[in-house]
Parts: C-alpha cells; sequence; structure tokens
C-alpha cells in the first residue's frame, strides 16, 4: 500500500517485489512515477512531463524554420503524454535517457534553426 512506502518502491522496482500483486508495470506512465518515486515526487516529475509540450509551444522564435522545428518537436512531446496514459514501458533506464535526449536535441534544434533563418 501507498502508506507503506510513502517515498515509492523505487525506480525499476516491479510492484511484485514489494507485494503479493503479480504486476511489473502499472501500464501508465503517471501512476508508474508515483510507485517508483512516491505520491510527492511522482505528481511533480509527472506534472513536469506535462509542462514540457507547454513549454516547447511557448517558446518565442523569428523565423519560419525554427516554427516548423518547435511545432515538430510540441507535437511529439504532446504525442508522448497520450502515449505515457497507456503504456509505462518507455520507463526503461536506456530507452528513457534516450527519449530525454532526442526531446534536448529538438529544443537545441528549434535555437539553431531560429539563429540560421533569423
Amino acid at each position: 500500500s501507498v502508506s507503506e512506502y510513502p517515498l515509492g518502491i523505487g525506480a525499476g522496482v516491479s510492484l511484485s517485489a514489494v507485494s503479493d500483486v503479480g504486476l511489473r508495470s502499472v501500464h501508465n506512465a503517471y501512476l508508474q512515477n508515483i510507485l517508483w518515486f512516491g505520491a510527492v515526487l511522482g505528481v511533480i516529475l509527472s506534472l513536469a512531463m506535462v509542462l514540457l509540450p507547454y513549454a516547447v509551444w511557448r517558446m518565442r522564435v523569428s523565423s519560419q524554420g525554427a516554427r516548423y522545428v518547435k511545432v515538430a518537436v510540441a507535437i511529439s512531446a504532446t504525442l508522448l503524454l497520450v502515449i505515457n496514459l497507456s503504456q509505462a514501458s518507455w520507463e526503461g533506464s536506456v530507452l528513457r535517457i534516450w527519449i530525454y535526449v532526442l526531446l534536448a536535441i529538438g529544443v537545441l534544434l528549434i535555437r539553431q534553426s531560429d539563429k540560421r533563418y533569423s
């Protein structure tokens, strides 16, 4: 129960390791964050994930090329949020790192495109 593990069970630990529930994953990235990191940190991490596309949409750019890249990155991040509702397998450590790296590269591309076309 949540009261037994208020700080979560730890990233990568399956639910079946700490209870008699035979689940490895809850198949929802937001619930998985709460399970692994506890209610407070799980909600903070989930909110940060939800705010990412909003932050990208709000980026100010002056060139058309940067706008195209910005829209592509924002749509990709938004689709990731929707996928997270029914999928948590991207939370594997290697895959998670690559997703974050690709999002960071996308943001850098927005900035670079804006400089190039300004």
